[in-house]
């Protein structure tokens, strides 16, 4: 026998018996009865309102009663409730939960039939309608008596009617990858009917497929808008005139480069609707989706790396490298192209004969074997020789034309594109000055160097600056023999000495500019640093690499949030004394920090970018945690849910941080109300909300960002 194995079973059973115990004391000793509550299952098409009835069975003397239904918040729009006898009905949504109170001093019976009507506007999709029994509570009085109920419930759903004449169909396209695929969507069973507008979502996997535009045929040549954001394709027609849009030659193509090696799914999303002219009411429409396979389900793969090794002015070696090539593979071609001046293409080398040439930014390998058997292609068969010396991100990627075959047999091929990226620097900047300055006043953009080593010989500097805003007039400088040019909207710095020298500090050159600023929603001025840039060492003549920051004039925005506590339903109280700071995202760079005053309230001021928040609490150590919090976490675990429950206060009771609440997280928090915290309570005393977004010439304001104390699930100390 397993001793260990058995020991653990036996420690976790008195862990279960020792909380069923404590949970009999919380609960104490109530007189229940039993009722049923059931919600409907039906059909509907995208765009329709839905009456969702709520119907019940020995629901007799009920004096109160609250029931917490999920649902699909981008499935259904809740809207009202109606067919209810009594008054004092209370309803509202909370994140994904329909709360429903209603309360009378003098008992009502339903005894066996409909409660109540649910309406929604159905956006499309399935979404189940789920009552959450553990928040659920149903009170009968007798007399004065109240008395608890204990409760089953049939839950419900929502989902497509699939039988209307009306349909909408994504094609199912087959194509190589590397390829073009034009996927189309068309319309039947529209006759006689004329629609007005026409809005359609559809999902896609980015990384299978790049989006590349909609374009339409037929009654759709005109009227078109489109866009796409999250993998998810917002398509937009409209007619004033309105048109029967099932017109044989009318059609949709949704445009994609397919860079996938498997069957990828274009799916219908939330949100699709169809209108009739005029009236633009709803039109009732079946939706059926498709998707892009490819020719041959590809087994062999060419792959370029993703790198982020490169130096500036350094070579660096971009391998191709094969995998799954049959064998006999005795024939390929390789077309390339690549960021060019960025990097420069110098050589390409193989173990066998290959010929090579290059023109732009494009590379064109060829290869040919004809020995038997040739050998194999497999590894990394392959090695591009560049040159690099920008200063961002370079692509290298296949493009069309590329195969691969045993004599002049084709073999299906998936391709990989490659980036090279500059190594990660310690120190090291060149920072574009971020000012701000009146509409018809000068400008003057300081460009700093920082933590610079101080033997310094040369600086090359290329910047190009907004010149619709910019007017550049002069530079100043603070090292003698500095050289400032300008051609078109670029300006060209160069400086080169034969005496070591430190260029830290005092801006190395001012950039001095008449500023004439836009109107309405307007994105400033921006200055930015162009490949070329280049810092060397003297007299070693050693390139220095440097992280180069660009900037401008106007370009800083608001970033502003309220950090409130997660006591909902109650009033949230704010966190005051937090520090929060401001990160780049992916949180490599604190880029500042700022605590909240007593509102909770905090800002920063940053450029376009993408960023995250990170919120640390005071270090006093306060905890919130109590019986009721572990009762609701037992409750939890029988599989109930938190009354309003979200991913913050999840997250608050999975105290060892496995990935859900479970039987070791009650005994962790129980010991922690006794006093005891254990080693495995790893959760910080704090959590907060995620917050990650992206600076685009405009403020970004979170009115409430919630934090809470771990364990306190239920969210019960308002104001801390």
């Amino acid at each position: 026998m397993n001793l260990k194995r058995t020991t653990k079973k036996t420690d976790i059973l008195m862990k279960k018996i020792t909380l069923t115990i404590l949970m009999m004391v919380i609960l104490g000793s109530a007189s229940f009865g039993q009722y049923t509550a059931s919600l409907q299952t039906i059909t509907a098409s995208p765009g329709e309102n839905v009456a969702v009835n709520l119907t019940v069975n020995n629901f007799n003397s009920i004096g109160s009663f609250q029931f917490f239904i999920k649902i699909d918040v981008a499935v259904l729009t809740f809207q009202n409730i109606t067919n209810f006898s009594q008054t004092g009905l209370m309803s509202y949504i909370t994140g994904d939960t329909l709360r429903i109170l209603w309360t009378n001093t003098t008992p009502y019976t339903w005894g066996n039939s409909t409660l109540m009507t649910l309406n929604f506007k159905y956006n499309g999709l399935t979404s189940p309608i789920n009552f959450l029994p553990g928040a659920c509570e149903v009170v009968k009085l007798v007399g004065f008596i109240p008395t608890i109920l204990t409760g089953t419930f049939n839950n419900g759903a929502i989902s497509p009617y699939l039988l209307n004449t009306q349909q909408a169909h994504i094609d199912m396209k087959a194509s190589t990858t590397g390829q073009i695929v034009a996927v189309p969507l068309t319309y039947s069973g529209l006759a006689g009917t004329t629609a007005g507008s026409i809005t359609q979502k559809i999902s896609y996997d980015a990384t299978k497929l790049t989006f590349i535009s909609v374009t339409g045929t037929g009654l759709f040549s005109t009227g078109i808008t489109h866009s796409a954001s999250g993998g998810i394709i917002t398509l937009v027609w409209t007619n004033p005139s309105g048109a029967q849009i099932n017109n044989p030659g009318t059609q949709f193509n949704l445009n994609f480069l397919y860079i996938g090696s498997s069957t990828t799914n274009l799916n219908f999303s939330t949100g699709c609707v169809i209108g009739a002219a005029g009236t633009g009411a709803n039109i009732a429409v079946t939706y059926f989706n498709g998707g892009v396979f490819p020719l041959n389900l590809a087994t062999s793969f060419a792959t370029l790396p993703t790198l982020n090794t490169a130096i500036q002015n350094h070579a660096i070696d971009v391998p191709i490298t094969l995998s799954g090539m049959p064998a006999g593979t005795n024939n390929f071609n390789i077309r390339l192209t690549y960021d060019n001046p960025r990097m420069t293409f110098s050589s390409v080398t193989c173990a066998y004969p290959i010929t090579s040439s290059s023109s732009g930014n494009t590379i064109s390998i060829a290869y040919t074997n004809t020995g038997s058997p040739p050998p194999s292609i497999n590894g990394a068969f392959l090695v591009l020789h560049f040159w690099y010396y920008g200063i961002g991100t370079a692509h290298v990627n296949f493009s069309g034309g590329c195969q691969f075959s045993i004599g002049s047999a084709p073999i299906q091929v998936a391709y990989t594109d490659g980036t090279v990226s500059p190594a990660p620097i310690t120190g090291h900047n060149c920072h574009i000055g971020f000012i701000s300055a009146s509409s018809g006043s000068m400008a003057s953009v300081p460009v700093t160097f920082t933590d610079m080593p101080t033997t310094i010989g040369s600086v090359t500097m290329i910047m190009t600056y907004d010149a619709t805003k910019l007017n550049y007039l002069n530079a100043t400088f603070s090292h003698a023999g500095t050289s400032v040019t300008k051609k078109g909207n670029v300006i060209y710095v160069s400086w080169t000495s034969s005496t070591p020298t430190n260029i830290n500090t005092t801006p190395f050159v001012t950039l001095n500019f008449f500023y004439t600023a836009g109107s309405g929603s307007d994105c400033g001025a921006s200055i930015v640093f162009n490949d070329g840039c280049a810092v060397s060492e003297t007299p070693s003549g050693a390139t220095v690499p440097v992280n180069w920051f660009d900037g401008g004039v106007d370009l800083k925005f608001k970033i502003s949030g309220t950090l409130k506590y997660n006591s909902d339903p109650n009033l949230s109280g704010p966190l005051y004394g937090f520090k929060v700071y401001l990160e780049t995202n992916p949180g490599i760079v604190k880029k500042d920090s700022v605590i909240t005053n007593s509102s909770g309230y905090f800002e920063f001021f940053a450029a376009n970018g993408d960023y995250k928040l990170d919120i640390v609490a005071p270090d006093t150590t306060v905890w919130y945690a109590d019986m009721d919090d572990l009762q609701a976490m037992f409750n939890y675990v029988l599989g109930f849910d938190i009354p309003y429950s979200n991913d913050l206060r999840i997250r608050a009771g999975d105290v060892n941080q496995n990935g859900d609440i479970d039987i070791d997280d009650l005994d962790l928090v129980f010991n922690r109300i006794l006093g005891f915290v254990l080693p495995s309570y790893t959760a910080p005393d704090w959590l907060f909300e995620q917050r990650e977004f992206n600076v685009s010439c405009a403020d970004v304001s979170y009115p409430v960002i919630l934090g809470l104390n771990s364990g306190n699930v239920l969210g019960t100390n308002p104001t801390p």
